[in-house]
């Protein structure tokens, strides 16, 4: 039988005049990762990505990706079929699994990595600023300078019991030598979320905080306080993070607390060695170990 090896990462296809690409790339893991206590479990992913690109007779660029596991439910009102876009002199417009304009101009307080995102998955994370983001997005984006927008509408899974109805949001953000801030708002029947992002670097440390408050709506409904600090430091090819945020709410009856952190080594070629522990005030932790893969 005959084997067919790719020279490249990429597998790269011209298509006429268009000049359409269309890449393949993709990631694994490997190693063990612990819950609770419970005794090491083996645990390895892998995951394909495609990505495909145009330009059209006028200029205007187009395109699109996603992986091989979403394709599994293509026509789902989540979103789970990837994302396109289409970008020109007017900004970029992008639609299907992407962020809405909260999350798109807020920075993240994780960095470094670890093959089950355990440094993320505590109280103290906040679904790396998700917002009310939910199913389908469209946004639109544009810059100025070093100045970005965007405005963005998404729609439940459930939009037809009308109880959480479409979602608005938008974000501003904007960078200066090695401060940059990031400050979003987003809406729907149910809830409103505003919040802030700042991100300073200072040679090999980066330090994110990130603050936001969510507006439940409902009659029932508790009002939450969110902050959060995370700094990486980078040196050479070892990145470390730690962060810590707190969810306070109006009537204290859910305050809670996450730690994570999340140390890495490059060992080059896309290889690198995780290690990541993350720890909430519910009293969940968990801890991974093993190698992440970049092709």
């Amino acid at each position: 039988m005959k084997k067919v090896l790719l020279a490249s990462t990429a597998l790269v296809i011209s298509v006429g005049a268009a000049a359409a690409e269309v890449s393949v790339s993709g990631d694994a893991r490997m190693g063990v990762q612990s819950k609770n206590g419970e005794d090491a479990m083996l645990n390895s992913r892998i995951r394909i990505k495609f990505a495909a690109s145009g330009v059209s007779d006028g200029g205007m660029e187009f395109g699109g990706s996603m992986r091989a596991d979403q394709a599994k439910d293509p026509g789902a009102q989540n979103g789970t079929a990837g994302d396109v876009y289409i970008k020109g002199p007017f900004g970029k417009v992008t639609m299907g699994d992407t962020d809405g304009g909260f999350d798109w101009a807020l920075d993240e307080t994780a960095g470094a990595g670890s093959i089950t995102d355990d440094h993320t998955a505590h109280d103290g994370y906040l679904r790396g600023n998700a917002g009310l983001d939910a199913g389908q997005v469209l946004r639109y984006e544009n810059t100025f300078g070093d100045i970005g927008f965007a405005a963005s509408i998404s729609q439940d899974k459930d939009m037809d019991d009308g109880d959480v109805g479409d979602t608005l949001g938008f974000g501003v953000k904007g960078s200066l030598a090695d401060f940059g801030v990031g400050v979003g708002f987003q809406s729907n029947d149910a809830a409103s979320i505003i919040g802030m992002s700042a991100k300073f670097s200072f040679g090999d440390m980066t330090g994110v905080l990130n603050y936001s408050n969510t507006n439940d709506e409902n009659d029932d409904g508790k009002d939450m306080t969110f902050t959060a600090i995370g700094v990486t430091h980078t040196s050479g090819p070892v990145a470390i993070n730690v962060n810590f945020g707190r969810r306070d709410f109006d009537d204290n009856s859910m305050d809670t607390d996450g730690f994570g952190a999340a140390a890495q080594y490059d060992l080059g070629g896309g290889a690198k060695a995780q290690l990541g522990v993350g720890s909430s005030g519910s009293d969940s932790e968990s801890w991974s170990l093993g190698l992440n893969l970049a092709f």
